[in-house]
């Protein structure tokens, strides 16, 4: 028996007749003459079964898997092994578009439930479809099952059981290997930082900086949402990660720190989901702090909130492990799509920064002004900081205020600079 498939609805988001669909770059009504379908399979790929059976029961199971999809579709399909555990499939479509959904959904039930066998052995499989006429690039066999096997990469990166190729797929998989190796081949010079104050909203003074990544592979300098992705996936982001806190920390306790007007100046540090992975971290992080005669104290770790809802206890070990040296923690982007709020009992979080998003619409919008208004109370009741992002108006600064917000941030005080050109300032902002 097969187990049973959870995938019906992502088919609904494809229409296979029709003038609509397709999405991706170009003409989104064009169409490909190719009226077939390609799939790449790949079998036990999160090594469960290798792992509970060992590595020739994956393979047999996986090939037993394989046997059973090309028994169902007989001699309509025509099969390529792509690696030890990883096939290739192309089936041709109905002539009539109207029938596309019922066999597509049919290749997803095949393609992702692996084979039970006698032992009820169960068989993860992930699945890339690629569907011609959705695919205007495609004009032959060969171009749709490389999109089936781009489909497939993004699919595994992801987690995920099954992707259908979009008109960009095979160019993001090929830009996302070059974009990997060009973040590998750079050296620390490469990342440059900048830093942009952060102000007790009563009188404008600075009271700490965040530090914040930039990546300078030529002669453009680009902001994180143009890499971090690729640097999180691959993991490079550990490796960054080591080049940049040290001189964070140093920038810190040499000129960041005499520019704030408090006794208890801070710089913040924004952590990925995969760094909080590393249970060398906290350790990495005191000895530097050590190095430069830094407070623990005065280093505010910055989560994203759906870092924090995410964790896991591998990372929950790493922010407790951080906290308990004496480190701040501070969730990030408070409301920009998750806002569970659980991990304010589950985690040691000791600030929260409310994002731009929201705040841009408090003065326009009376929920968001409410929602904002609330998340302030909550904090003040279990004595939790709030800083908040994105201030750019006096008539959003009067409001915050209003508010009884402690911190914020934004152009109205300040651009993120590079701590050479920070030397010398005062300590009051805007």
């Amino acid at each position: 028996m097969r187990a049973p498939v959870r995938y019906w609805l992502m088919l609904t988001d494809v229409t296979y007749s029709g003038s609509g669909g397709g999405g991706g770059d170009g003409d989104t009504c064009s169409r490909s003459t190719l009226n077939k379908v390609a799939v790449a399979v790949t079998c036990d790929p999160y090594q469960r079964v290798a792992f509970t059976h060992g590595p020739a029961r994956a393979l047999s199971a996986a090939q037993a898997s394989t046997r059973a999809i090309a028994h169902d579709l007989g001699s309509a399909a025509k099969f390529t092994q792509t690696g030890e555990t990883t096939w290739r499939y192309v089936v041709d479509l109905p002539d009539d578009p109207d029938e596309h959904d019922a066999l597509l959904q049919h290749l997803v039930r095949l393609s992702t439930c692996g084979d039970d066998d006698p032992d009820g052995l169960y068989l993860d499989c992930c699945a890339g479809f690629a569907v011609g006429p959705h695919l205007p690039a495609a004009t032959t066999d060969h171009d749709l099952a490389e999109y089936a096997s781009a489909a497939l990469s993004l699919c595994l990166r992801s987690t995920d059981r099954i992707r259908f190729a979009e008109n960009e797929s095979r160019a993001e998989v090929r830009d996302g290997l070059t974009l990997a190796h060009r973040l590998r081949l750079s050296s620390a010079a490469d990342f440059p930082l900048v830093y942009q104050p952060i102000v007790r909203l009563s009188d404008r003074q600075v009271m700490g900086f965040e530090a914040l990544l930039r990546w300078r592979p030529d002669q453009d300098v680009l902001t994180p949402d143009h890499f971090m992705e690729e640097a999180e996936a691959s993991s490079l982001i550990l490796d960054i990660g080591l080049m940049t806190i040290p001189v964070i920390i140093e920038t810190f306790a040499n000129t960041l720190a005499p520019l704030c007007a408090s006794d208890e100046p801070f710089v913040t540090i924004n952590l990925s989901s995969r760094q909080l992975t590393d249970p060398a971290l906290a350790g990495y992080i005191g000895r530097t702090l050590d190095n430069f005669s830094v407070d623990p104290g005065r280093l505010w770790i910055e989560l994203r909130e759906d870092a924090a809802i995410q964790n896991d206890s591998s990372t929950s070990k790493v922010i407790d492990q951080l906290h308990q040296l004496g480190c701040r923690i501070s969730i990030d982007d408070l409301g920009s799509g998750y806002s569970a709020l659980s991990y304010i009992r589950d985690l040691p979080v000791d600030v929260l920064k409310i994002d731009r998003d929201l705040i841009n619409q408090v003065t326009c919008d009376p929920v968001s002004a409410a929602v904002v208004d609330a998340i302030c109370q909550m904090c003040k009741a279990v004595g939790i900081h709030i800083v908040a992002e994105g201030i750019e108006s006096e008539d959003i600064l009067r409001v915050l205020h209003g508010f009884g917000i402690g911190y914020g941030q934004g152009y109205l005080f300040g651009h993120p600079t590079a701590a050479a050109a920070l030397a010398g300032r005062t300590a009051t902002a805007g």
